[in-house]
């Protein structure tokens, strides 16, 4: 058998890999399996590349499809133990303990099931096997050549907030259509996002929180400080996309600010997060209102659902105003009513808002009060106490003094009159004083027309070659101004200024292949930019499987494309070369979409036919040729023209 890279599972010749540039060394970390184990009698393991609380991550290599692959093994660490000089088999650390470790394997094996049928979703790292062996279980996935963004981003720095954006809503449509599915990731980080050598980013390690959220001790383990919502700190906590909201989120804070957000265990009494703004980063407002309301401490106050939260990216991306249920409203709220939390008045506004409700109360010191959120730390509420703080929701009624005995209420009434009375006096006033100055100034502005703005068209005959009817005493429109006027009318009013107009994303086109020059064609892929009869044709053969990629030199909105299909600058060679029958188009954010091509007639070959799909911002557009219609004479297949539609 070949010699394998335990490292990086290229295939070498000696002791030293001259790809990764290390010494062919096996781990010797004897819980883990042992490198050169073969797996299913095709997966050959290499040295471990990751370790979490429940599994460990090797190298390997399919020695089958003789490709590069990620395993996954099922072990939950201090649950289990191995001696792989002994033997290979994982077995649970105590009895009591095998039960738990049963159920959690049912439970592995079960994502691994619904994550394969996502294979090929753009955003998530491909299953590709899973079977039971050694006394546990393994994932055979594809494996990703990159560094995870917390490696990125300690060699590179920090991403802009319009690239970040970008390059992450692949991932919430992945993660949408694995909620589809009911899986929750709930460990989404830095640390399970890996940044491929083409630019592109992948989630991986699924469901990890998933099998231990029953038990209170495998919580610590499972959290992750700064990117786990509250509700993961809790073994009863209602998880669901809202929690892997949370996460994306908080990796995507991280990723524009360099720093990891304050723990949400800890923004529970005071929230100290602050925005990017405030940390000096330039980020567009749509862009900032979209991440903080993913980053909401509790989840009735979050972005609910990654359908949601690619809405609102998307939005942000084409710098649209957004809005959102946040809550903001409720601080605002509760600072309002703390500052007049001793009047009376505060009572009647309570019960307007709240329609009353029986809570018990306790007298606040208003210098108790975080006001940069509106929390309560002497607060505490008969449903559901805290410690100095409580989840703000509608069934909220803020503390208040008890309002004075009965016996006071027609004397505060009678207090309340001549206010009232004086307020609307004043409002009255301001009014009448206030279209006293407006009719002033207008009255006496110099542009003023000095013509009659009302025409009785009854009472006045129809001018014939501009004279005037003797009835109509009215001064046209026209006429020049008096010659007591000091300034002179213009003959023609100004043009209004115009906004300078944005030019359009600079389009570049790639493509995976192409004809070498001839007969004077070139047929390169910018030709398709162009509905004038030249083409993109790839390589010789049927161009099956052979991509073009329109790049745009900023994300745009696009709704669809417009297609000139096979060679349309010569009846003969459109008869004679090959035609595209279905195509897959793809775009940045990782919408993809199946569709069939008319072949159109020698006289209809230049006919446009258009292709739309729901509106998305995107930085390309991908199509890949997947069927074709062959020509009478040759195999080349062409297409002369593609071009986005804007809505």
């Amino acid at each position: 058998m070949s010699t394998f890279c335990y490292s990086c599972m290229n295939e070498i010749d000696g002791s030293f890999c001259p790809y990764c540039k290390k010494e062919n060394t096996a781990d010797s970390v004897a819980y883990r399996l042992k490198p050169g184990t073969i797996l299913n009698k095709k997966f050959l393991v290499g040295n471990s590349i990751g370790e979490g609380g429940f599994g460990i991550t090797y190298i390997g290599r399919d020695l089958t499809l003789d490709r590069r692959v990620a395993v996954k093994e099922y072990f939950p660490n201090g649950y289990v133990n191995r001696n792989n000089n002994v033997s290979q088999l994982v077995s649970a650390t105590t009895d009591n303990q095998v039960s738990f470790f049963k159920k959690g394997l049912e439970n592995f094996l079960e994502e691994a099931r619904k994550i394969a049928k996502l294979m090929n979703v753009s955003g998530i790292v491909d299953v590709r096997e899973y079977f039971e062996e050694n006394g546990t279980a393994y994932i055979i996935m594809e494996y990703l050549d990159g560094i995870n963004l917390s490696v990125y981003l300690r060699q590179n720095g920090v991403f802009k907030p319009e690239t970040i954006f970008q390059l992450m809503l692949p991932i919430t449509y992945s993660l949408q259509k694995m909620h589809d599915e009911g899986i929750i990731h709930r460990d989404i980080s830095p640390d399970n996002i890996i940044y491929l050598s083409d630019g592109t980013l992948k989630l991986t390690d699924f469901g990890s929180a998933r099998y231990f959220s029953n038990a209170q001790k495998e919580m610590s383990v499972v959290v992750k400080q700064g990117y786990a919502p509250e509700e993961q700190y809790s073994k009863n906590g209602d998880q669901g996309p809202w929690t892997d909201v949370y996460g994306l989120c908080a990796t995507m804070y991280r990723c524009i600010t360099g720093k990891i957000p304050v723990d949400a265990i800890d923004r529970i009494k005071n929230d100290t997060l602050q925005t990017p703004t405030e940390l000096g980063i330039q980020m567009p407002e749509p862009m900032q209102i979209t991440l903080m309301y993913g980053l909401a401490v509790f989840k009735n106050d979050r972005c609910k659902s990654m359908q949601e939260l690619s809405y609102l990216m998307e939005k942000a991306l084409a710098n649209e105003n957004i809005q959102v249920e946040s809550a903001d409203y409720y601080h605002r709220l509760n600072q309002t009513m703390i500052a007049a939390s001793s009047t009376t008045f505060m009572q009647d506004f309570d019960n307007a808002i709240h329609n009353k409700g029986n809570f018990q109360r306790q007298d606040v010191d208003p210098q108790s009060v975080h006001r940069n959120t509106g929390n309560y730390n002497n607060y505490t509420r008969e449903t559901n106490q805290y410690n100095g703080y409580y989840e703000p929701d509608r069934s909220y009624r803020p503390p208040y003094n008890d309002p004075p005995p009965y016996r006071n209420d027609q004397r505060q009434k009678a207090n309340k009159t001549p206010i009232i009375i004086a307020v609307t006096i004043f409002l009255c006033v301001s009014l009448i004083a206030g279209t006293v100055i407006y009719l002033f100034m207008n009255y006496n502005q110099s542009d003023e027309p000095d013509v009659i703005d009302t025409e009785i068209v009854s009472e006045i005959d129809e001018p014939v070659n501009g004279a005037v009817s003797s009835k109509q005493n009215v001064v046209s429109r026209a006429d020049p101004l008096p010659a007591s006027s000091k300034e002179e009318r213009p003959t023609q009013a100004p043009a209004p200024t115009q906004p300078p107009t944005k030019a359009p994303p600079k389009t570049t086109v790639t493509a995976v292949s192409h004809l070498d020059p001839e007969d004077g064609h070139t047929y390169e892929p910018e030709q398709v930019l162009s509905n004038d009869g030249d083409c993109w044709c790839p390589k010789k053969g049927s161009g099956v499987n052979s991509w073009i990629k329109l790049n745009f030199s900023e994300p745009k909105r696009i709704n669809g494309i417009d297609i000139v299909n096979g060679y349309a600058g010569s009846e003969e060679q459109y008869e004679n070369n090959s035609k595209v029958k279905r195509i897959k188009i793809e775009l940045s954010n990782g919408k993809s979409y199946t569709e069939t091509l008319t072949v159109k007639s020698v006289d209809n070959r230049k006919d446009i036919q258009h292709i739309s799909f729901n509106t998305a911002t995107t930085s390309y557009v991908k199509i890949t040729i997947l069927s074709i219609q062959k020509g009478e004479e040759y195999d080349d297949t062409c297409i002369t023209y593609i071009s986005p539609t804007a809505p």
